[in-house]
């Protein structure tokens, strides 16, 4: 059975936290910006950031879906599917 569910928002994030970006050094010159993301574009042309560039932005909070959990136990009586494995989401997310 596969369970769907909102997936924890953590809020605006960098890219080091929300793409897994290894950052820049933090010797050598680098001067307090060690945690950015680095250029984002070109020059004057296209004059834009292309879609589907990875930078910082809001993270979490999306549909996740967690694929071949098993049921263990049905509770007809109070509406109850009792599942052995993970389910994506804040525990307050559950039963929604």
């Amino acid at each position: 059975m596969d369970v769907q569910s909102l997936s924890i928002g953590k809020g605006y994030q960098g890219v080091m936290k929300r793409w897994n970006f290894s950052g820049l050094p933090a010797t050598h010159g680098v001067s307090l910006t060690h945690r950015h993301g680095g250029s984002i574009g070109n020059r004057e042309f296209p004059g834009k950031v292309f879609k589907g560039r990875k930078i910082a932005g809001r993270m979490g909070h999306k549909n996740a879906t967690i694929m071949n959990q098993r049921v263990v136990k049905i509770d007809v009586d109070r509406s109850l599917l009792y599942i052995k494995g993970n389910v994506p989401g804040a525990i307050s997310t559950l039963g929604k």
